[in-house]
């Protein structure tokens, strides 16, 4: 599981957890739901929106499955939606979609992700966590999308 910004970059992960707990209760044990529940993590208030007046805060997206907070939309359930929760949903999803992206990248990049592991469980969350950290750098750097670069990158590590 994993808070990611729009360009990619993991933030926040939560890595270990066992294939038989859902999203929502990994979610709401870990130390980023407590501490944005505390209103500990300084998140922006609000800014305005391109090319309007309007101010609007910051949110964290989810599932369904998790349970609405203050910080976090969720699209709305059911059926019978109405066209404005309907359109509400796409837009939704379309910003989920960016974790999707950050999470193809992130496996594209590292092949050893769409294997089985061989190694003890508590060495390949430190092996993914280092990756995701590599990741971030080669965002940062530029570098994410040149195979020659990463690779030079990579041997100084």
């Amino acid at each position: 599981m994993a808070l990611v910004d729009s360009d990619s970059r993991f933030l926040w992960s939560d890595i270990g957890a066992y294939g038989g707990n859902n999203d929502a209760f990994i979610f709401n044990g870990s130390q980023l739901c407590q501490a944005m529940d505390q209103n500990l993590c300084h998140i922006p208030r609000s800014t305005r929106l391109p090319n309007s007046n309007i101010r609007f805060p910051f949110y964290f997206i989810g599932d369904e499955i998790f349970a609405l907070r203050f910080w976090l939309l969720k699209p709305y359930g059911g059926m019978n939606l109405t066209e404005e929760e309907q359109q509400c949903n796409y837009r939704l999803s379309v910003g989920r979609r960016v974790v999707e992206q950050a999470f193809g990248r992130l496996a594209m990049k590292f092949r050893i992700l769409g294997t089985a592991p061989c190694i003890k469980p508590e060495r390949y969350s430190k092996i993914i966590r280092s990756l995701l950290v590599i990741h971030n750098f080669l965002i940062d750097t530029g570098a994410a999308e040149d195979n020659g670069v990463f690779f030079k990158y990579i041997s100084v590590l």
